[in-house]
C-alpha cells in the first residue's frame, strides 16, 4: 500500500527581487538527468512566441553538466535557472505563471507537483505512475522522454485560456485531498494491517 504525504499551504506570496517577464513558464525540481529539463529546454524553442522558462531548484547530481546541456539546446535563449528560492518567492513564481511544466523521467513521490496543484496552476506533466497518482485529472499528461508532444501541449494550453483556467480549478481541488491527517489515518490503517 503506498501512503501518500500531506503538504501543507506555501506562505502569502512576496515578489522575487530583480523583474520576472510578464509572461513565464515554470519549473520546479532538483537539477539532475531524471528531471528531463534537456528535453524541456527542447520543448520550449519547438513553441512558437513560448514564453521564457523559469527553473527553481538547486543542482544535483550532475546538475552543471545538465544546466551546460541545457544551454547548447536553449538556442532561443528561454530557459533562466533561478537556484533555490525562499518559499514566499515560490508562491509568487507559481502564481504568476501561465503553466507549470514537470517533464520528469522519475518520481518518489513529487511534491513539488502538488505544490504547483495547490497553488491551482494550469500543470503538464508526464505521464509517469507517480504523476497520475498525485495530479489526478487535474494536469495534462505527456509521454515521458517526448520533446515534441510536451511542446504540443504547452502550444495548445498557452493558446487555450479556458484549459487552463479548468485545469487550475481542477488542481486546487484535488490538492486539497492530500492533508497530513489522511496520511496519518492511512499509515495507521496499513499497521494495523500488517499487526493483524
Amino acid at each position: 500500500m503506498v501512503t501518500p504525504l500531506g503538504h501543507r499551504q506555501l506562505p502569502p506570496p512576496r515578489e522575487p527581487t530583480g523583474r520576472l517577464p510578464p509572461e513565464y513558464l515554470l519549473a520546479v525540481s532538483v537539477v539532475e538527468p531524471r528531471k528531463a529539463y534537456d528535453i524541456l529546454a527542447e520543448a520550449v524553442n519547438m513553441v512558437p512566441g513560448c514564453p521564457p522558462l523559469m527553473v527553481v531548484g538547486g543542482d544535483g547530481w550532475s546538475g552543471a553538466a545538465i544546466r551546460r546541456k541545457v544551454a547548447e539546446i536553449d538556442r532561443l535563449g528561454l530557459v533562466e535557472f533561478l537556484g533555490h528560492v525562499e518559499p514566499e518567492v515560490l508562491s509568487a513564481l507559481y502564481a504568476g505563471a501561465r503553466l507549470v511544466v514537470q517533464p520528469t523521467l522519475a518520481e518518489g513521490f513529487g511534491l513539488p507537483l502538488l505544490e504547483a496543484l495547490s497553488a491551482g496552476a494550469a500543470v503538464v506533466a508526464t505521464d509517469i505512475p507517480q504523476a497520475r497518482e498525485v495530479a489526478g485529472d487535474a494536469a495534462w499528461f505527456t509521454p515521458p522522454g517526448d520533446p515534441e508532444a510536451l511542446a504540443g501541449a504547452i502550444e495548445r494550453l498557452l493558446a487555450d485560456d479556458g484549459a487552463r483556467a479548468d485545469l487550475g480549478s481542477r488542481a486546487a481541488v484535488r490538492s486539497r485531498t492530500f492533508t497530513w491527517e489522511r496520511t496519518t489515518e492511512l499509515l495507521v490503517a496499513a499497521y494495523q494491517r500488517a499487526l493483524a
